[in-house]
């Protein structure tokens, strides 16, 4: 009885540490987990890129986290160009 009992304990911890050391997943399942960060140049705030606001500035693409930071960005290259 008491044999059971101890490979039963051993499954159980078993499938606890395997759960624990998962390798990261690759390809399409890592989107699950990660969401790639980019900066905001106004504020220097980092948010999710799914979640920014962007507009294509030449072969540029610049992500802001609100329309005032973007607003703020393009007045400024309004200004720099004249």
């Amino acid at each position: 009885m008491r044999l059971v009992f101890y490979a039963i304990l051993a499954l159980i911890i078993y499938y606890l540490l395997r759960g624990l050391w998962r390798p990261k997943p690759r390809g399409e399942d890592a989107r699950e987990f990660e969401d790639e960060l980019v900066k905001d140049p106004v504020c220097d705030t980092y948010i999710p890129k799914d979640k920014a606001i962007s507009v294509k500035i030449g072969n540029k693409r610049v992500y802001f986290c609100s329309k005032e930071c973007k607003e703020r960005y393009l007045e400024e290259m309004k200004r720099r160009r004249r």
